[in-house]
Parts: structure tokens; sequence; C-alpha cells
């Protein structure tokens, strides 16, 4: 049952109850709703929503993104020129292989979308 008032309401198994139904000796604070529902399910863990990787990304792309990222650690670890060269090569690449990666599966799509009108 809810309360009228402006009064803090907990949870019992049977239902809401306001604070002046609740025969507990006062253990309910600012937190008692929170601890009864931790007690009752268990504690609350964030979770962290992940998007669907992009599908034009390939297991080839994927295998250069890899390479470019233990050479940007390399050169974050080790800086010299020649770290540096070999990463900006491949960051290039992995740049140039995801945009035309896009590139195609957007104008495969949309020839699909064509073809289907037609």
């Amino acid at each position: 049952m809810f309360d009228d008032g402006d009064d803090f309401i907990t949870c019992s198994s049977d239902g809401f109850v306001s604070a002046e139904d609740s025969d507990s000796s006062g253990t309910d604070g600012p937190y008692g709703l929170c601890d009864q529902l931790r007690s009752q399910f268990g504690e609350i863990r964030s979770v962290r929503i992940r998007h669907l990787p992009a599908p034009w990304i390939t297991a080839a792309i994927k295998k250069v993104m890899s390479k470019r990222d233990k050479a940007k650690q390399k050169l974050r670890l080790h800086p010299n020129d020649c770290s540096l060269e070999i990463y900006k090569k491949l960051r290039n690449r992995c740049n140039r292989l995801c945009r035309d990666a896009k590139r195609s599966y957007f104008h495969s799509k949309i020839s699909n979308l064509d073809q289907n009108r037609s």
C-alpha cells in the first residue's frame, strides 16, 4: 500500500508499506529500501551496454587494428622515430581500410535497395 503522506516508503514481502506502518526498530534510514531490495534480490551491479561492431569491419581489418594498437603501445613505451613511422603507417592503413570498407558496404546496401525497387 502507498501512504498518501511524504513519509519514507519501505518494501516488505507483502508489498509497499509506509515507514509508520513498518515494525522495524528504526533501522530504516534513507537506504532502508535499498538494503531490503539488496537482501531480497542480491547485489546491484552495473552492466555496460556495448554497441555492436560496425558491419563493415572484417577480421582482416581487426587484425590491422590490433597491430596498430600494439604499435601505438610500443611508441608510448619507447618513443623514437622508427616506432613513430611504423605507427603512422599502420594508422593510415587502418583508416584507409575502414574508409574503403565502409564505402563499399553502403554502396552495396544502396545498390540492393535500387534492385529491390525495380
